[in-house]
């Protein structure tokens, strides 16, 4: 989530712009005393533009992050005042403009650079990068807390408020907008329940660690603090974990040695496979809904996001109880009589374009939806009827169907024996690869994603 500068040109035609969107830049234009002469809308979900903005016969980058189409955890205007105390106190972020009521966003500098270290020319960038992120993140947790609680911030009350962190806000969440049952989901807190630490330091995270850009070899900026908050600084070397699962950082292991010897902070590796794995849930949480109504922009990313990351904590609480996880076998595919007018989908959009960038995403994005849709019809029937056949060995029977087998699953894993933790977790595991087999080939930034291993 990059506010990089886009080599895409657009002219500028304030007739063509929504009313919200007339709104803000007229907010841009006075905030930095200057006339819009270009801007760009990124293709995607998210509403977000590049602007250039001429001030004084200068171009001055500028970038409009919006608020999500729901908003998300935390309203834009929090991660606006951790940008600003972050700047304040000598952290590599953007300089903040303004904050926008209406429509909700930033009014930002647009920093150059690219995310995602896999983008790296030299193995020598990558370390380099990567090593100027942490001393940030160090700089980041050693600032005074009261700083942030000066902005609204909320200091965690006790060391149990402080180790699960902003967790009851997704779990909030979760339940309001819950669709449907998820053992995944279940079984994941009762983990991290019987095995939560005791902490008790307090610092600011980014929340969702790792997200940065850079440019000729140095980083430019740390981006997305929409997750940021006061909780235990173990929670960000955790996230690096789920960050790497679409932006590759490389190996870890070191990375975090690194930031222990920058902080002068030993990091127990149970507590930050504690905070992986709390964190990683978080995603499946927040999108486990998508299965019964998929979200209208990216449904299939919604869906693969939900998958990826529901397998990740999986391999991690594997990996800290010490057994291994074996792949399913995958059926060779069976055609269905829809399969003729799947190939027409398919053929018809790519024949397709658009009247711009976005109008390409989204046809891009319909694409996608039917190579899943192509693919669940050639693997879905005989996946789900070898998951069927698996619950029936936690179970005691086989479900009738994946709904009956969602809602006895969930029941289980809530009071199954520890004993019975591995069968779970080799299950779980194998439930969510068969999906991931079906969406591989549109997963785009996250296939063939694996989770790496601490220590």
């Amino acid at each position: 989530m990059s506010n990089a500068d886009s080599s895409t040109a657009d002219t500028r035609n304030e007739s063509e712009l929504a009313p919200e969107w007339q709104r803000a830049f007229a907010l841009v234009e006075k905030t930095v005393g200057g006339r819009i002469v270009r801007h760009h809308r990124h293709p995607r979900w998210r509403p977000a533009f590049d602007i250039d903005v001429e001030r004084d016969g200068e171009i001055v980058p500028i970038h409009f992050r919006g608020e999500r189409p729901q908003v998300g955890l935390y309203p834009i205007e929090h991660e606006c005042r951790a940008f600003q105390v972050l700047e304040q106190e000598g952290v590599l972020v953007p300089h903040v403009y303004a904050y926008c009521d209406d429509p909700a966003g930033i009014v930002m500098q647009r920093s150059p650079g690219r995310p995602n270290l896999a983008t790296a020319e030299s193995e020598t960038e990558r370390v380099t990068v990567l090593d100027e992120f942490l001393g940030n993140l160090v700089k980041m947790h050693a600032i005074d807390p009261a700083r942030f609680e000066a902005v609204g911030f909320t200091r965690p009350a006790n060391s149990d408020a402080l180790a699960w962190g902003d967790f009851p806000r997704w779990q909030q969440q979760y339940e309001k907008t819950k669709a449907g049952p998820d053992p995944t989901i279940a079984f994941t807190i009762e983990w991290l329940t019987r095995n939560q630490p005791r902490r008790d330091e307090i610092t600011y995270v980014q929340g969702d660690a790792g997200q940065f850009i850079f440019e000729r070899g140095h980083l430019t900026a740390v981006l997305d603090l929409e997750l940021s908050h006061l909780g235990d600084p173990a929670n960000d070397l955790g996230a690096l974990f789920c960050r790497d699962l679409s932006e590759p950082l490389g190996p870890l292991a070191p990375a975090v040695q690194r930031y222990a010897e920058l902080s002068g902070r030993e990091m127990d590796p149970h507590v930050v496979n504690w905070h992986a794995t709390r964190f990683g849930i978080c995603t499946p949480m927040s999108t486990a809904r998508n299965l019964y109504s998929p979200n209208p922009d990216e449904p299939v990313q919604f869906i693969g996001w939900y998958h990826v990351y529901a397998r990740m904590p999986i391999e991690v609480m594997a990996h800290e109880v010490g057994i291994e996880l074996e792949d399913p076998p995958i059926p060779a595919p069976e055609p269905q009589r829809q399969a003729p007018s799947f190939r027409a989908l398919d053929k018809l959009l790519a024949a397709t374009r658009g009247a711009d960038d976005f109008a390409d995403y989204q046809l891009a994005t319909a694409a996608r939806v039917g190579q899943y849709l192509a693919r669940a019809e050639r693997y879905g029937p005989a996946l789900e009827s070898d998951d069927l056949d698996e619950a029936a060995s936690l179970l005691g029977r086989r479900p009738l169907n994946w709904r009956e087998s969602d809602a006895e699953l969930e029941s289980y894993v809530k009071s199954a024996p520890v004993e019975r933790e591995g069968e779970i977790l080799r299950y779980l595991y194998r439930r969510h690869q068969r999906q991931i087999s079906i969406l591989e080939p549109v997963l785009k930034e996250m296939q063939g994603a694996r989770v790496q291993k601490f220590p």
